[in-house]
C-alpha cells in the first residue's frame, strides 16, 4: 500500500466512502481499522447510506460520526457503534438487533420501526428520538436517557432498565 492510499484510508471522509462505495462496508470498514490511527473518526455527517448492509461492523464505527445520515432500512445487525454520533439521523426501519451503542448520541433521531431488539444500549442519548413502532424487546437500556422520546406502540418487553434509565 502506498503513502497516498495510506492517507486516503486514514482519512476515511465523505468522498473516500463513496468513492469506494461499490466494495462490501464490511470489508471497507476492516480496512480503515486496520490502517487507521488510534482516536481516528469516521465522519459521514449527511451522507446517504439509505439500505447499506453494515452486519458486524466493528471497530471503524465506534465514535463515529454519522448525524443526519439517512441510514433507513440499513442493516446494522451486530455492528458496533459503541459512541456512534446519530443526531437527527434517519434510521427508520434500520435493523439493529444485538448491535453495540452504548453511550451512542441520537438526539432527535428517526427510528420509527427500527429494530433495535437485543442492542445494548446503556447510557445512550436518546432524547427526543421518534421510535414509534420499533422492536426494543430484550435491549439493554440501563442509564439511557429517554426524555420526550416517543415510544408509541414500541415493543418494551424484557427491556432492561436500572435508575438511571429516564
Amino acid at each position: 500500500v502506498s503513502s497516498i492510499e495510506d492517507d486516503k484510508m486514514k482519512s476515511m471522509t465523505h468522498d473516500y466512502f463513496v468513492e469506494h462505495f461499490g466494495k462490501s462496508a464490511f470489508e471497507l470498514a476492516k480496512q480503515y481499522s486496520d490502517s487507521s490511527e488510534s482516536g481516528k473518526r469516521l465522519e459521514l455527517t449527511n451522507v446517504d447510506l439509505k439500505n447499506i448492509d453494515l452486519r458486524n461492523a466493528d471497530f471503524v464505527f465506534q465514535g463515529a460520526e454519522l448525524s443526519g445520515a439517512n441510514l433507513s432500512g440499513a442493516d446494522l445487525s451486530g455492528a458496533d457503534l459503541q459512541g456512534a454520533y446519530f443526531n437527527a439521523a434517519n434510521l427508520s426501519g434500520a435493523k439493529m438487533p444485538y448491535a453495540n451503542l452504548w453511550q451512542a448520541t441520537m438526539y432527535s433521531a428517526n427510528l420509527t420501526d427500527a429494530d433495535l431488539s437485543w442492542a445494548r444500549l446503556p447510557g445512550a442519548n436518546l432524547r427526543s428520538a421518534d421510535l414509534t413502532g420499533a422492536d426494543l424487546s430484550g435491549a439493554d437500556l440501563r442509564g439511557a436517557d429517554l426524555t420526550r422520546a416517543d415510544l408509541t406502540d414500541a415493543n418494551l418487553r424484557n427491556v432492561e432498565y436500572d435508575s438511571e434509565t429516564i
